[in-house]
């Protein structure tokens, strides 16, 4: 007890353990709340703080015309299908607002709520729940009250590029230092105050307009991916001559009491006019016969969630409707499920290359062919797997359940009205149109080779933001030179 305090043997004890040791006067700067939290003193927040704080750099709130809360008062029944983008938290994906179940507000609302509307350049922070930030890659847009809008002032803009900024805060940098700012017990948040309090480094100009250019490219990718898409759904209504086909809205429709007994069915939805309009437009179109997915299908499964199983942990992806698109799937989920789950009582919806998968709960109706699974992924009860036999074109199958009037036959077999589902039973009951087929073999072809376009593109658009974002981090550890270098193997040059 007598030895004296040997700060070697002190630092090597410490090596590896997620303690951070500090002065009283450090815990008390800029900490008017006395926050004592492992969250606010973890090891990496901590030291990036007083690595910016040593060199050129502002406080995120100096920078910034507007810092605000998004809107409060508006309902989800208040959407549109058309109309201003409206910006919840889940949008907020990489460093750009994604499309994936974006909502739309009218002009009216937009206007009346101007003090958070944002333009191309301006950039949305989450408020509540976890760390994230997106460049606005929009001409227009609203935000959501779990989300804060952020407008560089012009001396803003003069010592920091907004897309720069997006690619510092998603920086595994930017977001420790946001998420040291949430608190909150039942759900973290970020107050303003707070998140005015953020260091931003300021490198030299050639590293901001680099890290655009890159963030740049990345969007355009992003636009290119979605031109392909359209293209993919396009496809096959274009080859059979409907493309830009609608149904006529009828008033009123009259059916047999003998469809009603048949389909199981009393409710007027179900026998509306227009799924009677879209077979007979298929049928002048050259239809041959159509087919019950039943008989195309050898197995047909969805998964279920591991009771009392904590999904953060576990080592196998574990995808949700919210994953399904139409003709492409997200592998890379936060839901985990454990490997003993995965080979055992979900053994049967272990994803493997040619499933299809289909989002049956939520977001109803996209089909997806699982293609470069990369290794072990299952899915939850909201998704359906299905195994095709070889009687039909994987491809024009796709196309056609993906098109308009695969659509609408979905729309005709879901039940439920808040949260549409589509049991297992109605899968087997949808019908895929068979035409000629050299003009299936065509448009499978075509569609196959623009999913695959697009999905190239997305690649390298996450590729493109990623570098972005390892560039920020580069230009922390080491220089700017290193950051600019490492741009330059991606063809980024400011």
């Amino acid at each position: 007890m007598n030895r004296p305090f040997d700060a070697k043997r002190y630092r090597r004890l410490l090596e590896g353990l997620e303690v951070t040791v500090l002065k009283l006067s450090e815990v008390e700067q800029e900490n008017e709340k006395m926050r004592l939290d492992s969250g606010y003193f973890a090891k990496l927040p901590v030291e990036t703080q007083k690595r910016i704080e040593g060199s050129r750099h502002a406080k995120l709130g100096s920078l910034c015309a507007t810092f605000r809360k998004g809107i409060f008062d508006i309902k989800a029944d208040s959407y549109v299908e058309e109309g201003v983008p409206f910006v919840r938290i889940a949008n907020l994906r990489d460093g750009l607002i994604s499309d994936a179940g974006l909502a739309y507000i009218t002009e009216k609302a937009h206007v009346a709520e101007k003090a958070t509307a944002l333009r191309f350049g301006d950039l949305i922070l989450s408020k509540t729940a976890y760390a994230a930030a997106s460049f606005v890659n929009l001409p227009e847009c609203n935000v959501s009250q779990d989300t804060i809008a952020v407008r560089l002032s012009e001396e803003g803009k003069r010592l920091c590029d907004g897309a720069y900024l997006a690619m510092y805060l998603n920086s595994k940098y930017g977001i420790a230092l946001m998420r040291r700012q949430f608190q909150g017990n039942v759900q973290e948040h970020l107050s303003l105050d707070d998140g005015r309090k953020i260091p931003v480094p300021l490198f030299d100009a050639k590293v901001q307009i680099a890290v655009k250019a890159a963030l740049t490219q990345a969007d355009a990718e992003l636009h290119r991916t979605e031109v392909h898409l359209t293209k993919a759904e396009t496809t096959l209504a274009a080859a059979i001559g409907l493309d830009g086909w609608q149904p006529r809205q009828a008033l009123s429709y009259t059916r047999r009491a003998s469809q009603a007994f048949a389909a199981g069915r009393l409710d007027a939805e179900y026998f509306r006019e227009a799924y009677v309009a879209a077979r007979k437009a298929l049928e002048q179109a050259g239809a041959i016969k159509f087919v019950p997915l039943e008989q195309q299908m050898s197995s047909l499964t969805n998964g279920h969630t591991p009771l009392r199983h904590d999904l953060t942990v576990g080592e196998v992806p574990f995808l949700c409707a919210e994953h399904v698109a139409d003709f492409e799937l997200t592998y890379d989920s936060d839901k985990r499920i454990l490997r003993r789950h995965h080979q055992t009582e979900l053994a049967r919806t272990r994803v493997r290359n040619g499933d299809v998968l289909l989002s049956i709960k939520g977001r109803v109706g996209n089909f997806a062919l699982a293609e470069d699974v990369p290794g072990d992924v299952n899915i939850n009860q909201d998704v359906a797997l299905l195994r095709f036999k070889d009687t039909l074109p994987v491809w024009w199958v796709l196309a056609f359940l993906n098109s308009p009037f695969g659509k609408l036959q979905v729309q005709q077999h879901c039940t439920g009205g808040i949260n549409p589902f589509l049991g297992l039973g109605n899968v087997r009951k949808l019908l895929v149109a068979v035409f000629d087929d050299g003009l299936m073999a065509r448009v499978a072809e075509q569609t196959r080779e623009q999913v695959h376009a697009a999905r190239a593109a997305r690649l390298r658009a996450r590729e493109l933001l990623a570098a972005a974002q390892r560039a920020v981090e580069i230009a922390i550890e080491q220089d700017e030179a290193a950051a600019l270098a490492h741009l330059a193997t991606f063809g980024i040059a400011p």
